[in-house]
Order: structure tokens, then C-alpha cells, then sequence
């Protein structure tokens, strides 16, 4: 049981990185189109 508590905990780490990590480059991809 503490074995799955760890790897849910480093998977919704990863996720939460991921989507961090796509959420920035969205709006990074919407400040370049804005400053053409």
C-alpha cells in the first residue's frame, strides 16, 4: 500500500509538471503571435 501511495504521488507530481509545462508554452505561443 505505501509502495502505490509513493508512485501516485510521483505520478500526479509528473502530471502536475507536465501541465504546468504545457499551460506556460500556451501562453508563450500567444505572447510571440501577440508581439508580431
Amino acid at each position: 500500500v505505501h509502495l502505490m501511495l509513493v508512485l501516485f504521488q510521483v505520478a500526479t507530481r509528473y502530471m502536475t509538471i507536465i501541465f504546468i509545462m504545457h499551460y506556460y508554452s500556451l501562453i508563450w505561443n500567444n505572447m510571440f503571435h501577440f508581439c508580431k
